[in-house]
């Protein structure tokens, strides 16, 4: 009996050890809230909408262009590493809450290599290293594109270029519809690589990456072209002005496709001073796209300021304001949107926060001016 009870502490004993050598890290987030609108265009009469809703980032929730029916997100980022060398990604996604529209947003291993300055990731990938980061644009040219779902990327993060990371990923070709109808060959499969470079430094911050664009044979949408995502960030005029970043991040779609293509050229500017209790931004954004040929149609400007004030540690309150305007020769109105929503937030802790918003919407139309009046009750869990 005492044998056994030996054998079964020792068989514990090394499960133990086996399991706190491995690592598990969970992170997620669920927003939703709830909406209700009264809208109006010209004298027509005012129609309500009422339904769970997040207007912050939360799954594309945007009454203004129809986007309605959408409660909110949930999201879940799972991390699983064996042994420190090799890793899981996963992350699913959830706008539903029906549990029948589940995504995987990303799941991929990785590895690394030769004192990590390697790094192998294969499968549907994420966790770019070369995205641009967001606020308004947060995109990238080596996950999810088109119909390419899967991918391999590798990574060089030489030990005497600390922050240093060039690489590149190799994709399915995008946008075709039939793979079986046309033969893709050694020339046409390595024609749709992803090339990207990054480096991070203490006085500045910049991520590249450039998707190459091979023949789409059967692509309905014609030859999309390369496409080009960047961030830059500056880093040393805060050590002149405490807590005031600029940064700028851009996706550039319709390169190198000849005339008579869809281009698309998307720019943001940010500039945020973070002190004193104060968190206010300035965000420009200025997307150009064509019709024909190289003729711009569209020269959308957008300038949106964001301030909020931390009257107490858990209470603060803002305005969001946003005016866009295009400029393109085929623009009939005097402005495209004009949006403000005083708000107050109050934050329980990091990883909860309720946010109470009133918003006023003025959209002009051929003939007419679309109103709309809304408040947005907003929850956030995250952890």
């Amino acid at each position: 009996m005492n044998k056994r009870l030996l054998l079964c502490l020792l068989v514990m004993t090394a499960a133990l050890r086996v399991s706190f050598a491995q690592e598990f890290n969970f992170s997620g987030e669920i927003k939703t809230g709830v909406y209700w609108e009264t809208r109006q265009v010209g004298d027509d009469d005012p129609k309500q909408l009422m339904e769970l809703g997040n207007t912050d980032d939360a799954g594309g929730f945007n009454p203004a262009i129809g986007f309605t029916g959408i409660p909110g997100r949930f999201r879940l980022n799972l991390e699983f590493k064996p042994i420190p060398s090799i890793g899981f990604k996963v992350r699913f996604e959830d706008s539903s809450f029906t549990g029948r529209t589940v995504a995987w947003a990303y799941s991929f291993a990785y590895g690394n290599y030769l004192d990590n300055q390697i790094k192998i990731s294969a499968g549907k990938l994420g966790d770019s290293p070369w995205a641009t980061g967001g606020p308004e644009l947060n995109t990238s040219v080596d996950e999810s594109f088109g119909n390419s779902f899967a991918g391999i990327r590798t990574e060089y993060k030489p030990v005497f270029v600390p922050g240093f990371n060039i690489g590149f990923s190799l994709n399915p070709v995008s946008h075709m519809v039939d793979h079986t109808k046309h033969e893709v060959d050694f020339t046409t499969f390595m024609s749709e690589t992803v090339l990207g470079v990054g480096y991070t430094h203490e006085l500045f911050d910049v991520r590249f990456a450039w998707r190459l664009d091979g023949p789409d044979k059967d692509n309905v949408q014609g030859e999309d072209g390369h496409t080009m995502v960047y961030r830059v960030e500056e880093k040393v005029l805060r050590n002149y002005v405490p807590g005031l970043s600029v940064w700028a991040n851009g996706r550039n779609t319709g390169l190198v496709n000849g005339d008579g293509a869809y281009k698309n050229y998307t720019n943001w500017l940010y500039i945020e001073f973070k002190e004193y209790g104060f968190d206010a931004q300035l965000r420009t954004g200025l997307e150009v796209a064509n019709l024909q040929k190289d003729e711009y149609y569209k020269k959308l400007l957008t300038i949106k300021p964001i301030v909020l004030y931390s009257l107490t540690p858990m209470i603060s309150a803002g305005f969001t304001f946003s005016f866009a305007k295009d400029f393109g020769t085929l623009s009939q109105v005097d402005y495209d949107n004009m949006t403000i929503e005083p708000h107050v937030k109050v934050t329980f802790n990091p990883n909860a926060y309720v946010a109470f918003v009133y918003g006023f919407q003025q959209l002009p139309r051929i003939g007419a001016v679309e109103k709309a009046h809304y408040i947005n009750l907003r929850l956030v869990y995250s952890f």
